[in-house]
Parts: C-alpha cells; sequence; structure tokens
C-alpha cells in the first residue's frame, strides 16, 4: 500500500463530519454515500441505483453482476457496507493491497475517535438498525446462492480470506457495539454458508468461523454477545438438527447456567425446541440429563421470564434415571403453586393439575388431592399461602365451585380434621371469588376488607347453591374450632351465605350463640373483627325479629365490655404495679402519667428489672409481690380485651348512643380526658375504638328540620367532640418519647403504635370532615404545630431508611398536603431530612404535583423558604444547627434539584426553577444597594443557587444572567471581585454553553 495514500477518513452519520485519521476516502466512492438522504438507500455504494424500496434480492443480483465483472471492486464494495455499518466511510484507493493488519489499526483508530464524539455504534443500535439488519440479511442472501463466486479461484479466496481475518479482529476488539456487529456478520456468513452447495468445499473455512465467531465469542464478558451467538445457533439447529445438536449440545448446557439471565431464557428456549421436536437424536438424551441437574437453580431464579420457562421445561421433561436431582426439582416446582408472582404459580398449577390432580378416578379424590398440597405449608402461612394457591388454580379446578360435592365431602367420616380445615381455609378464598368477583388479596389474610361490607354480591345462582349445601357444615364446624386460621376461615364463609334464604330461624340463634362463645372466650383482633362483619351482614339482610335478635346480641356484647371500662373508672383500684414498686423501692416518681401507663403494658419482669436495677445488682419479688403483678396483670388484660371487643363491633356495627360509649370509652384515650384514674391502661385499640363509634356518630348527625333544637344541640356536641378529639390526637402524636425506648423493645414499639395510630386518626378525621362537606377543616397554629411535631419526630427518630411502616406515615402526611387538607408550608419539615432516601422518595410524587403551572408558585415558595431558614440558622450557628454547615444544606439543595429534575410537567418546572433562583437572587442581594460589603454573609447563598443550576435550561439561565448582570449593583459586586457573584454567573453561563453546543 502506498504511503502517500495511507490515510483513514471517519463520518459520523450524526454530523457529517470527517473524522481525521489515516484511511482515504476516494471522491469517486464518497460521492455515492449521501447520508440523510430519503431518496438513496443504504446501499448505494454497491451500485447509486439502489433505493430504499430495493428488494433484498435484487441487490444482491447487483452485487453479484459488480463482483463478477471485477471482484477486487465488488469485494470493496462488500466491506464497504460492513465498514459503512459503523458510520465509517471506505476509500477504493485504500485496497491498493488488502492489508488486514493495517487497515483494522486504522478502523480502530476511528472507533477511538468515534468514542470520543459519542458516535460509535452501540449494541442497542447494532440490534435494532433497520439498515445493519439490512445488511446482515444482505450478506446471508450472498453466501447462501453466491458463496461459489470467492471459491472459483486463489485471487477470489483471498479476497474471502481478507473479510473473514478483518471481521475476526473486528470481533476481538475493545469496543462493544463494533464487536458485536463483527460478530453478527460472522455469524450470518456461517448461516449462508452451511445452507449453500460448497459445504464440502468450505468446511476447514467453517471450521475456522466456527472457532472464531462462536467459540470464541461464546465466551465474552459481555451476554449480549452470548446471545448472539445462541440466536443463531437456533437458526442453524432449524437447518441441521442433527449435527449442529451433536457438535453444540454443551453450549446450550452452559448457557443455562450463564450469569446472564437474558442467556438463560434463550438456552431455555432452544432446549424446550430440542426437546418437543428432536428428542430422538443421541446426543439429546445427555443433554437431558445435563438440563435436570440444573433446573432446580433454574426455579429458583429471581427472573419471572427464566422461572416460567424452566417449569415449562420441567414439564416436558421424559423420566430420567436422576432420582435425586428430579426430587429436589419437583419439590421446588410444587412450592411455585403458593408463588406471590401470579404468572409463575400458574404455569406451576397447570402441571401438576395434569400430573396429580385430573389423573385421579374421580371428582373426590381430586379434592382430596388438593387437600394434601396444603398439608406441607406451615400453620403460620397457610392462610397466605393458599390465597396465592387458589389464585392460581382457580381457572384448572372447576371441582372447587362444586359446593354439592365439597358439601359430600364434608360429610365423611375418614376425612381428618385437619384436611376439613385445610378445605375451608381454600373454600374462604374460593367462595369470595366465585360470588363477588373479587380476586383473593393477600390483605385478607390479616385483616377484613371494609368495602366487602357495601360490596354487591353479583353471582346470586352460586351464592343460592352455597348458601344450600354449605351453611349446615359451616356451622357444624364450630364445634371443635380452636385453631386460629380453622376460625378466621369459618367467619369469612359465614359472611357470603343469602341469610335471607334460611328458613330455620334455629341457624342464625346458632350463629349468634357462636359469635358470643367467641367473643366471651376469644382475643384475637382479626377474628373478632370478621364476626363483627358477619354480623353486620345478617343484621343488614334480615328483617324483622330475627334483626333485632342480631342488634340486642350486638348491644349485650357492647354493654358486657363497657361495664368492665366503666368499673375501671368509676371504682379505681390502686395500681398495684405502683404498690409493688413502692414495696421494693422502685423508683417510678421521675416518671410521667402516659410513660407509666406504657411501661404497665410491657413485660412485668423487664420493667421491674429496669427500675430496680442498681448497676449489675437485680432484687427478687417475693411470692407475694408475684401475686400482686399477677392480678395487676389479670386487671390490665381484661381492659385491653374489652376494647379489643368495642373496636371490632363499633368497626361494623352501630353501638347504640344509650350505652354511651364515647364517654367511656374517652377516659381510655390519651390527652383527651384530664380525669382519667392512674389504672387505666394505654392501647392503640382504644384510640381505634373510639374513632370507629365517632364515626356513626359523625356520619349520622340529625337533620329533622322539625326539631330545630335539637339537631343544633346535637350538631354542636359533635363539633365540640370533633376538636377535642382532634387535638387529642395530634398532641399524642406530637410525644415521641426517646426516654421510653431504653426500656425494652416491647414498650418502644407500643409507644411508637399509639403515636402512629394517633396520626392515622387526625388523618381520619381531616378526611371525614371535608367528605361531609365538601369543605376542610383549618387547623389553628397550634394545631400545626402539634402536626409539625409529629412529622419531625418521625423522621428524626427513625432507624432505618427503608421503615415501611414510616415511609407510609410520611406518604399519607404528604397525601394530606397534595390533596389540600393541611398546609402546603409542611413540606419545610420534610425537606430537613431528605438527605434520608425514604423522605427523598416519598417526596418525589407531591413535587411532581406542585410543579405546574397552576401550583409552581406555592412549591418554590416553600423551596425558597426552607433554603432561608436553614441558611440562616446554620450562618447565626443556633443552637440547633452546629452541627450543620453550609456543605450540608448545598447537597440537600442538590437533592431538591435531583426532584425537580425528574418531574414531568415542563411548564411547571421551569416555572418553579425560575423562581428559586430569582427569589434567591433577591434574598442574596439583600444588602447589596445600601451596603455592599456588609459583614452578613448573603452573598454565600450564591453557593446554594449554583448547586442548583441544573435544574435551569440553558435558555432561562441566560436570561437569568443577562437580568443578573444588567443591574448595577452587580456591576460593583463584579468589579469589586467578589467570589460568590463571580462564580454563580460562570454557573449560569457555563451550563448556557455547554448545553448550546
Amino acid at each position: 500500500m502506498g504511503s502517500e495514500h495511507d490515510e483513514t477518513n471517519c463520518s459520523s452519520s450524526d454530523n457529517n463530519v470527517l473524522l481525521s485519521s489515516n484511511f482515504p476516502l476516494s471522491s469517486s466512492l464518497s460521492s455515492m454515500i449521501t447520508r440523510g438522504s430519503i431518496e438513496n438507500s443504504f446501499f448505494t455504494i454497491i451500485d447509486p441505483t439502489i433505493t430504499n424500496t430495493t428488494e433484498i434480492e435484487e441487490i444482491v443480483n447487483i452485487w453479484v453482476k459488480k463482483f463478477k465483472e471485477n471482484p477486487r471492486t465488488g469485494t470493496i464494495k462488500l466491506f464497504a457496507v460492513i465498514i459503512n455499518c459503523f458510520d465509517v466511510d471506505v476509500c477504493e484507493n485504500a485496497f491498493i493491497q488488502f492489508n488486514c493488519v493495517q487497515i483494522f489499526a486504522r478502523i480502530n483508530k476511528c472507533f477511538e475517535t468515534l468514542t470520543k464524539t459519542g458516535s460509535l455504534i452501540s449494541p442497542e443500535k447494532v440490534k435494532k438498525s433497520i439498515d445493519v439488519q439490512k445488511s446482515l440479511e444482505l450478506f446471508t442472501a450472498i453466501f447462501h446462492y453466491h458463496s461459489n463466486l470467492f471459491f472459483e479461484n486463489d485471487a477470489n479466496k483471498s479476497y474471502f480470506i481478507f473479510l473473514r481475518d478483518i471481521l475476526t479482529k473486528i470481533s476481538q476488539s475493545d469496543f462493544i457495539g463494533p464487536r458485536l456487529l463483527a460478530t453478527s456478520f460472522g455469524l450470518k456468513i456461517v448461516t449462508g454458508l452451511i445452507q449453500s452447495n460448497n459445504v464440502e468445499l468450505v468446511k476447514n473455512d467453517l471450521d475456522i468461523f466456527y472457532t472464531e465467531f462462536l467459540i470464541k465469542r461464546w465466551k465474552d464478558t459481555i451476554c449480549i454477545i452470548r446471545e448472539q451467538v445462541l440466536l443463531e445457533l437456533i437458526i442453524w439447529i432449524n437447518i441441521d438438527s442433527i449435527n449442529f445438536i451433536n457438535d453444540f449440545w454443551m453450549y446450550i448446557y452452559w448457557a443455562l447456567g450463564d450469569q446472564s439471565t437474558s442467556v438463560q431464557n434463550i438456552a431455555l428456549k432452544i432446549s424446550n425446541d430440542i426437546l418437543n421436536m428432536h428428542s430422538n437424536i443421541p446426543k439429546v438424551k445427555m443433554l437431558i440429563k445435563k438440563i435436570v441437574s440444573v433446573l432446580a437453580n433454574l426455579l429458583l431464579s429471581s427472573n419471572d421470564g427464566v422461572v416460567i420457562s424452566a417449569l415449562n421445561l420441567y414439564s416436558i421433561l421424559p423420566s430420567v434415571n436422576e432420582e435425586d436431582y428430579m426430587n429436589k426439582v419437583e419439590s421446588i416446582a410444587l412450592e411455585l403453586i403458593f408463588s406471590e408472582k401470579s404468572k409463575i404459580a400458574r404455569v406451576a398449577a397447570k402441571y401438576f393439575i395434569n400430573q396429580m390432580v385430573n389423573s385421579q378416578p374421580n371428582v373426590l379424590e381430586q379434592l382430596k388431592v388438593l387437600i394434601v398440597i396444603l398439608e406441607g405449608v406451615p400453620l403460620q402461612i397457610k392462610l397466605i399461602a393458599s390465597s396465592f394457591f387458589v389464585d392460581a388454580i382457580y381457572d384448572l379446578c372447576p371441582v372447587l365451585t362444586d359446593f354439592k360435592l365439597i358439601s359430600q365431602l364434608l360429610s365423611l367420616d375418614n376425612l381428618e380434621d385437619t384436611e376439613k380445615h385445610n378445605l375451608l381455609i381454600l373454600l374462604m378464598y374460593v367462595v369470595k371469588w366465585l360470588i363477588t368477583g373479587v380476586k383473593p388479596e393477600q390483605k385478607i389474610a390479616f385483616m377484613g376488607d371494609q368495602n366487602d361490607i357495601i360490596q354487591l354480591h353479583i353471582n346470586t345462582v352460586e351464592k343460592i347453591e352455597y348458601t344450600t349445601y354449605m351453611v349446615i357444615h359451616l356451622i357444624n364446624q364450630f364445634k371443635d374450632c380452636d385453631i386460629p386460621t380453622h376460625a378466621f376461615s369459618l367467619w369469612i364463609l359465614l359472611q357470603f351465605i343469602d341469610f335471607k334464604l334460611l328458613q330455620d330461624c334455629k341457624i342464625i340463634s346458632d350463629i349468634l350463640d357462636q359469635g358470643s362463645l367467641f367473643y366471651h372466650t376469644w382475643n384475637i383482633p382479626t377474628i373478632l373483627e370478621m364476626i363483627s362483619k358477619c354480623l353486620h351482614i345478617m343484621t343488614s339482610n334480615l328483617e324483622g325479629s330475627d334483626q333485632s335478635v342480631c342488634l340486642k346480641f350486638i348491644k349485650d356484647i357492647a354493654q358486657e365490655n363497657i361495664n368492665i371500662l366503666k368499673a375501671e373508672i368509676e371504682n379505681p383500684t390502686k395500681n398495684l404495679r405502683r404498690q409493688i414498686c413502692d414495696q421494693t423501692d422502685v423508683q417510678i416518681c421521675s416518671l410521667t402519667t402516659q410513660q407509666e401507663m406504657v411501661v404497665v403494658d410491657a413485660d412485668i419482669s423487664v420493667v421491674v428489672g429496669y427500675f430496680k436495677g442498681k448497676g449489675d445488682k437485680r432484687m427478687l419479688l417475693t411470692n407475694a409481690q408475684q401475686k400482686l403483678f399477677t392480678a395487676g396483670t389479670s386487671n390490665i388484660l381484661s381492659q385491653k380485651n374489652a376494647l379489643i371487643k368495642i373496636w371490632s363491633l363499633a368497626k361494623y356495627n352501630f353501638i347504640p348512643e344509650d350505652l354511651e360509649p364515647l364517654k367511656y370509652l374517652s377516659y381510655y384515650v390519651t390527652n383527651l380526658n384530664n380525669n382519667s384514674p392512674t389504672n387505666i391502661i394505654i392501647s392503640e385499640f382504644a384510640l381505634s375504638a373510639f374513632m370507629e363509634v365517632f364515626r356513626r356518630t359523625i356520619l349520622n348527625v340529625p337533620t329533622n328540620i322539625q326539631n330545630k333544637h335539637y339537631f343544633e344541640q346535637s350538631e354542636n356536641i359533635v363539633e365540640n367532640t370533633y376538636i377535642t378529639f382532634l387535638n387529642a390526637m395530634l398532641i399524642t402524636s406530637s410525644k415521641y418519647d426517646p426516654q421510653m425506648i431504653n426500656i425494652c423493645e416491647t414498650v418502644r414499639y407500643f409507644s411508637i403504635y399509639i403515636i402512629y395510630y394517633a396520626f392515622l386518626i387526625v388523618d381520619d378525621l381531616l378526611r371525614i370532615r371535608f367528605n361531609i362537606d365538601n369543605t376542610n377543616y383549618l387547623l389553628d397554629d397550634d394545631q400545626n404545630i402539634k402536626l409539625n411535631e409529629f412529622i419531625f419526630s418521625l423522621c428524626h427518630n427513625c432507624e432505618y431508611n427503608d421503615d415501611l411502616n414510616i415511609l407510609r406515615l410520611v406518604e399519607i402526611f404528604i397525601q394530606l398536603i397534595q390533596d389540600g387538607l393541611i398546609e402546603i408550608n409542611h413540606l419545610i419539615t420534610l425537606l430537613q431530612f431528605v438527605k434520608k432516601e425514604l423522605i427523598e422518595y416519598a417526596l418525589g410524587p407531591v413535587f411532581n404535583y406542585f410543579c405546574k403551572k397552576e401550583t409552581g408558585d406555592q412549591l418554590s415558595d416553600v423551596i425558597n423558604l426552607y433554603l432561608v431558614y436553614m441558611y440562616e440558622n446554620i450562618i447565626s450557628q443556633k443552637s440547633d444547627f452546629k452541627n450543620y454547615t453550609l456543605k450540608d444544606l448545598t447537597d440537600v439543595a442538590t437533592i431538591i434539584a435531583r426532584i425537580l429534575c425528574q418531574c414531568t410537567d415542563q411548564i411547571g418546572k421551569r416555572l418553579v426553577s425560575t423562581n428559586i433562583h430569582r427569589h434567591g437572587i433577591q434574598y442574596a442581594m439583600n444588602d447589596s444597594l445600601s451596603n455592599p460589603y456588609s459583614e452578613y454573609p448573603f452573598k454565600q447563598f450564591f453557593w446554594i443557587l449554583v448547586s442548583m443550576c441544573d435544574i435551569l435550561i440553558p435558555y432561562d439561565a441566560q436570561r437569568l444572567a443577562s437580568d443578573f448582570i444588567s443591574k448595577p449593583a452587580t456591576q460593583e459586586l463584579i468589579n469589586a471581585d467578589n467570589k460568590y457573584v463571580l462564580g454563580y454567573l460562570y454557573k449560569l453561563l457555563e451550563l448556557y454553553d455547554t448545553q448550546k453546543s
């Protein structure tokens, strides 16, 4: 190659700028390439007459004609197609000699230059570019139908070797995009050759291609290149299954264990195709054994696609003598039916239903199999696991909705109680889905779905059949019901009975008897809640004497538990724990009443040990003292259980006002009644019970105009109660006492739950008020302060950024702001903790909500207030801010800018960003006109603004800079070399210049 021509030129399709290099671009060839032209084709480099509509077959014919006229030119044009994909142009006079080493070196320099400019072809473009894919298709066609042209003589063969070697070198380069593209071309040449009539003639050449583009590229560190190898292997197997499976089956096995899930997915697809269509090939049996050895790991993958593909592969595996592996695989596959990921669970269920259920001789045996599957599920997760199980098998098992059949099964004497329990747990999800159309939900395993009580029972026919066959069995199941999950399922199932159809009044009486028994002997909140819900449904559906019986039952249960509270309030006994503390010289006088009441509910030995501890010394209680503690514990539990029962009743049912539930519950609500005796316990159920009773009161204020005085009196009572209760909850939620954390973990969480419940009630009260008359309850200054103290304490004391409970409360707080129920200025408190990942995550949606044309001013005002507030406290080094620096504030400002950058409304984003900077400039220049050199460092505020420049678009940055520079005060500061002003201006102009270019 002549030294005078040793030049290389590279061209980027984006800007059509020729990059200096050593690869000449001839005028004749470059004139054929008109990038960006609509009429001209990517393949005008072969012939100028080719357009975008020219078919591949015609392009092939044009190239063949060129090659036959001049093989050297034909090869150059084919090579130019490859290089054209890289956005590198090739000149014909570069090919005085086909020196692969020199040409690759020059191409590699072009890659380096393109990388620096960001124009180098990426793997994504290789996969998505229509021109690239069409070029690959062209190569396949040429070597399929016309590969003989390269083997007619030695000269032509040398051109083929050149193409092979240059692609090999590029496939080994350091640049991923070019490496993938070269590999793709090499693989497509193989695809063409193995379909040609010259396979025997090119066998040695094919071996080289296999080595370079399959074996070596299979070891590539980039998964997208390994994917490409596998995808091409699929094509080869379809062309010649026997040879390619026998030769390369190990690569499929290795791919199943690849680190990339995308590679694994392709390997699973190949394996599935092979087992379906090529199972008679000798090497397939060896592949099956290898598949079995890795299938367990694939089923445990975190990638849903891999798991589903592995399940599909498992379902078609023939029997193999690999018992240990297969047992493990079968066990994992069975567990996947209980997966919370419904797609995975349904695929797993489909196989097992076919293999284990449908294969049974009759429908009763089919039901038994389903029960057996549930036996292996641990009791503590059986409810939630069953919900996932039903979701997976519902459409596949019609026997689950055959209530006559289920009735027969429950009547069998040889069916164990545990088996009946398992069936009923399944049934509660099935019945709900069948009758209401509501699919199994995870939350139903833990609490009642309040929406269920108002939902329409849409499937009347199924509800009638269910009632006819099942109600007696459900009643009978109560006889030996002592397992919570069993009880839970029974009370759920009773809710879907059509009580209007019941002819036998004794059934109603039996249900109420069971309800009474449970309310007297059980204290599990979720089960009592389900009973209450069932009572509500019965009351709503029954009429006359039956309804009266239900209402009397509710009143009697409420009366009994209110009497327990009443007794403690009206006849307060000496606090037994205080008595024992006095006897043992325990010092508790330093505790507040609220702290003592919280301690009372904690573990006895832990609390006493805490208060009695003198260094390492501990004192033992006498038998008499232990009896006193036991009596005190019984007294406390009776109060707590009464509160649970009142809460559960009130959640779904109306407690008659003549029982005065609010009066007696008020003593148990923190900060609501100042006359509470010292023996009263603190419980979150007291707060919730008061809220549920008051909810029905506030929603049922009498509106009878004929009795105006009574109406006004009732309305005033409700209003006063509303304000008093809201204030009590605001005070409670604002009290986070770190001293209580030192007592024990149980007390800590108990204390926190009280605070959490109080805030949730505040949220509930504000929303109820708005829903009644579409007007907000406006919090006064004191109430806003309390609310602010709550969110500050919550964020300040949270130990972990991933605490989901705290995140949920923060989201509720933010939703109150977003819905306009509390002032937007409360965001200022949250911004103080934005460096916590949890708070940053939570603020994203509310920023996005307010960052729009209509509300952008409010958001920018809050951000400016926060920045100035923090800045002034840091500068003045107030006591609470001694550990803060301006660096901390700039970090926060950067996070705020990052959140704003993610907002979707472009107009709102510009409004907020420019307002922040304009107001910030105004604040920083406060002292400029009167005294530019004031001692107070206003100008340092520009540091904060510099950290927020990224939220500006170049145009706005330029306008801000121009307006700022035009002011005389700014000119004075520039002339005085004020580093803060100059730094800010430089940042604005830098942003404008950088983005403009």
